[in-house]
């Protein structure tokens, strides 16, 4: 669908090469129960991984005449963490991500580079209820990514702000 893709000011991207890549993950986990309590559970996650892209696909700036372009050389490497704890009556979850994407050949960031984010979970569950409640928050940092116009070489940095929210939940299940 990137080939026909268009707009009023931007032109179907009909010359696209095939996109390929090469990619690279290391990771491990832990578990462990019966920590605090009977049935209770930590966990822990960790993963590495970098993509090295050819012809990446992405969206054209706005200025540019077609709708998707090609990236020659990119690559996506970052980390991702994860901890969990879980309890009869308790649960807590938190996780981060981390991605620097960039063009290789020109050296700049992709706007499609992610902000780094961490998302944490705390809840409480009353089991002879059904009942489970809580909070979720999601943290992303400030970013500031970059474009490079193919007619004129011109690499523009485009800011983003971080936000937070916060997401307050209950759910009920009820015994059937």
């Amino acid at each position: 669908d990137e080939l026909y893709s268009y707009s009023a000011t931007q032109a179907p991207s009909l010359d696209l090469e095939n996109e390929t890549s090469l990619n690279y993950e290391l990771g491990f986990a832990v578990d462990a129960v019966d920590l605090l309590t009977q049935g209770d559970s930590l966990q822990f996650k960790a993963t590495a991984f970098r993509n090295e892209v050819t012809n990446l696909i992405q969206r054209a700036a706005a200025s540019q005449p077609v709708f998707f372009e090609n990236v020659s050389e990119a690559v996506y490497e970052g980390y991702e963490l994860e901890l969990g704890y879980d309890s009869e009556m308790f649960f807590a979850q938190a996780a981060f991500a981390h991605v620097e994407a960039r063009d290789t050949f020109y050296g700049y960031t992709l706007a499609s580079n992610p902000q780094d984010l961490l998302t944490t979970t705390l809840g409480v569950r009353l089991p002879n209820a059904g009942v489970e409640f809580g909070w979720r928050g999601h943290f992303a940092d400030d970013i500031t990514t970059e474009s490079r116009s193919t007619s004129t070489g011109a690499i523009t940095a485009t800011e983003f702000d971080g936000y937070t929210t916060h997401d307050l939940f209950v759910n009920w299940s009820p015994e059937i």
